[in-house]
């Protein structure tokens, strides 16, 4: 695997960390996570928003995550122009067909014995969706005069039905500020040397297998 090859097998493996939480339980699930929050919020078993709602947010919350890998990468300070072009270029593979990688994700999950809930993603995340949805949360982003994250979670709400509320605005704003930070954490990791140490790793899956990107 060349070093470029790596860097694109980063971007698309971010997938991995825009599903993860990054609240009280780093690491966990974030449907898993919200899901507990909500309850705990409003009682187990009391009206919240509908099933459909909550689905479509979380997928199109799942659009601004990545959004948001793509700033933290263009921000990266000190990374070299070549290392952000190769990320950036595996990070928009991925969102051009982002059910795919979650069928694979879905996949490996279920042979170690854990699952992903898909939901109405394939529906949700198509192309020409994720385009569109980039586009207009950049379009917020120029716009607002305030703060841009609680203005784009703002509109990853009305864009799924989902009230907006001061609730979802400080949880939603936590974890992408630690998704945020989760990001830049790992564009870091990646000197020159650490590249090239884990792209020669690689080349020993090569001819029996690749490694697991979504391990």
């Amino acid at each position: 695997m060349t070093v470029n090859d790596y860097l694109e097998f980063v971007g698309s493996g971010m997938m991995m960390t825009a599903l993860k939480a990054f609240g009280k339980n780093t690491g966990c699930s974030l449907r898993y996570e919200w899901k507990k929050s909500r309850e705990e919020a409003g009682g187990i078993g009391s009206k919240g928003p509908a099933k459909g709602e909550v689905d479509t947010f979380y997928w199109e919350y799942m659009i601004y995550r990545l959004h948001v890998a793509g700033n933290v990468i263009r921000d990266c300070e000190g990374m070299a122009p070549s290392y952000k072009k190769s990320i950036l270029k595996g990070l928009h593979d991925l969102m051009d067909d982002m059910p795919m990688y979650l069928k694979a994700i879905a996949l490996k999950k279920a042979l170690d014995g854990c699952f992903l809930t898909l939901g109405r993603s394939s529906v949700i995340l198509t192309r020409e969706h994720v385009l569109t949805r980039l586009n207009e949360l950049r379009a917020v982003e120029t716009k607002c005069s305030g703060d841009p994250v609680r203005a784009c979670i703002e509109n990853v709400a009305k864009a799924s039905g989902m009230e907006v509320t001061e609730g979802l605005l400080d949880y939603f704003d936590d974890e992408t500020h630690g998704f945020a930070a989760a990001a830049a954490a790992r564009m870091m990791e990646l000197t020159p040397d650490r590249v090239y140490m884990e792209a020669n790793a690689e080349k020993k899956f090569e001819g029996g297998g690749k490694s697991d990107m979504y391990a």
